[in-house]
């Protein structure tokens, strides 16, 4: 039988507990990294402007898998650390989480809604757990320093908007959508590009750029195949939006982000930054010609 005798006399459990997650999280944590506060903020803002309607069955629920959906990756980052290498069979880990991105695995629709790409809880977590694996585990260096300087943001900005002007040409010389105004407001505005931030670029970037981009230059030394066969199969991932002209303009759009990635000195912030403008410009400026 277990009494408390058998405990030490300042044995609390509970206290213990909470003691340790504060001083584990004040480790991981420094002053530089309040950042995440306010982005939580923003996050949260967007989760009350969109519709009940956007929710699958709990709104209280899915908020917090939101919210706790880039938490997990801040921390995945946060305790990245540098020297890990691609292994040959990494391509099947890479062939599910594509899998994932065509919608072969079903998913669980959360949002859809203002033009929103699928959103689903399953695609996410399977994110959580890449970067957990390969950032943390793996070891795999990924540079996400914020310190771009001006030379690293010109070049991001003049790639971008060559990128966005080329896509604009194809498009509309294919047909695919034709340009209009914007007549979003800002609300709308606001919700797409907090979602496109954390859930889209930040997600595909990593994927795209720092793994596949990273697994493919590590075997085909140098730049020319690894960005042409990188930037094709993320093309190739884009044709349940829109078929084969969405394709062709995604295509274009992973050789520029891998051309922003690779002129940055690796820096995956700046590719979030070009993937991102280029999105919400599209959804901005563009309508297509089916819808």
């Amino acid at each position: 039988m277990i009494s408390s005798k058998n405990f030490p006399v300042n044995f609390r459990p509970m206290h213990d507990l909470i003691s340790l997650a504060v001083s584990s999280s004040a480790g991981l944590l420094k002053l530089s990294d309040l950042w995440i506060i306010p982005v939580c903020g923003l996050m949260a803002l967007m989760l009350i402007w969109v519709p009940e309607k956007a929710f699958v069955k709990n709104r209280l629920i899915s908020s917090s898998v939101v919210i706790l959906y880039p938490l997990a990756l801040f921390l995945s980052i946060r305790l990245a650390s540098a020297g890990g290498v691609f292994y040959g069979w990494d391509w099947i880990i890479f062939a599910v989480m594509y899998a994932g991105m065509l919608d072969l695995i079903v998913p669980i629709i959360l949002v859809r809604q203002r033009n929103l790409i699928e959103f689903d809880l399953v695609y996410r977590m399977m994110f959580v757990g890449l970067f957990w694996y390969y950032l943390f585990f793996r070891k795999i260096a990924i540079n996400f320093s914020f310190h771009i300087g001006w030379k690293g943001l010109l070049v991001t900005l003049g790639i971008t908007l060559a990128l966005v002007l080329m896509n604009m040409g194809i498009g509309t010389q294919m047909r695919f959508f034709s340009l209009t105004s914007c007549t979003k407001d800002w609300k709308s505005i606001f919700i797409i590009v907090i979602y496109e931030i954390f859930f889209v670029s930040l997600a595909q970037e990593v994927f795209f750029r720092g793994f596949l981009y990273g697994y493919i230059r590590q075997y085909l030394p140098g730049y020319g195949i690894p960005i042409i066969l990188s930037s094709v199969i993320f093309g190739l991932g884009h044709i349940r939006y829109a078929g084969w002209p969405m394709v062709a303009v995604a295509t274009v759009a992973g050789f520029g982000y891998c051309l922003v990635y690779q002129s940055t000195g690796y820096n995956m912030n700046c590719a979030i930054m070009s993937h991102t403008v280029t999105n919400l410009i599209w959804w901005l400026f563009t309508k297509n010609r089916e819808g």
